[in-house]
C-alpha cells in the first residue's frame, strides 16, 4: 500500500466532502492517509491541485503556494476548485467524484492549464470549509 502515490485531494476525502473510486485509505499509527491506485490519475490530480493553488494566490492572500499551506486554505482550494470544476463542466448536483471530474475536464479542455480559472477561483474565494461540530466547538 505504501508504494502507491499519495492522493492530491486527501484532505477533502478524509473530511468526507468528496470521494474518488481510486482512493485507498490506510492508517499509519493514528494517522489516516489516502493513496491513489492509479499513477496516471495521481499525476492528473496533482497537476490540477497545483494549478488551482497557483491561480488562487490572490484570493487566498498568499504569495507562495509551492510549500505547505494552512489546512483551511488548502481545503478551500480543493473544495472550491472541485465545486467550480463541477459547475463549469455542467455536472448536476455538485458531484464530487474527483477522478470523474478531472477526466471530464481533461477531455473537454484538452489540457488542465486551459480551464477557465477565473470561474474556479471565484468559487474558491466563496468556499468556506464546514466547521467542526461537537463539544467545545463554537455554535
Amino acid at each position: 500500500m505504501s508504494d502507491l502515490p499519495r492522493c492530491a485531494f486527501e484532505k477533502p476525502i478524509l473530511s468526507a466532502q468528496c470521494r474518488c473510486p481510486l482512493a485507498a485509505r490506510s492508517a499509519i499509527g493514528e494517522t489516516l492517509r489516502v493513496r491513489c491506485q492509479s499513477e496516471a490519475a495521481s499525476s492528473r490530480c496533482f497537476v490540477l491541485r497545483n494549478l488551482l493553488r497557483d491561480k488562487a494566490r490572490f484570493a487566498l492572500k498568499v504569495t507562495d503556494t509551492r510549500g505547505k499551506m494552512p489546512f483551511g486554505k488548502e481545503l478551500r482550494v480543493m473544495l472550491g476548485g472541485l465545486a467550480g470544476l463541477a459547475e463549469v463542466l455542467g455536472v448536476p448536483g455538485g458531484n464530487r467524484d474527483i477522478d470523474a471530474l478531472v477526466r471530464m475536464a481533461q477531455q473537454q479542455y484538452g489540457d488542465l492549464a486551459h480551464l477557465p480559472f477565473e470561474k474556479l477561483v471565484r468559487q474558491i474565494a466563496a468556499t468556506q470549509p464546514r466547521r467542526r461540530s461537537g463539544p467545545g466547538s463554537p455554535p
